[in-house]
């Protein structure tokens, strides 16, 4: 039988979102379970948000251009490694 993993995959779409990036990184990393990933979807950032987010701990993929949260998110959502996943907005609001 299979072992039970808890393990999440957290999915954040940010577009220029460095001041707040690393703060919720480092929340997310410090209560997800073992084996959890981060996953930033950068959406075409301008400032420094893809290289913060790396920093924190989080993989990232940077996408060239912005194409818009639901697109960010889907891309996202394609690249998901666990079966369980949470999606949060990148500045840590609603």
């Amino acid at each position: 039988m299979a072992k039970s993993t808890s393990a999440v995959t957290v999915l954040l779409a940010a577009h220029n979102e460095a001041p707040t990036i690393v703060d919720i990184i480092e929340r997310c990393l410090k209560v997800c379970p073992p084996g959890s990933v981060v996953l930033v979807v950068d959406d075409g950032s301008t400032d420094e948000t893809a290289s913060l987010a790396r920093a924190a701990g989080a993989q990232v993929l940077r996408l060239d251009e912005n194409v818009g949260k639901g697109q960010a998110i889907r891309t996202g959502l394609c690249l998901a490694r666990h079966p369980r996943l949470v999606l949060l907005d990148a500045d840590g609001q609603d």
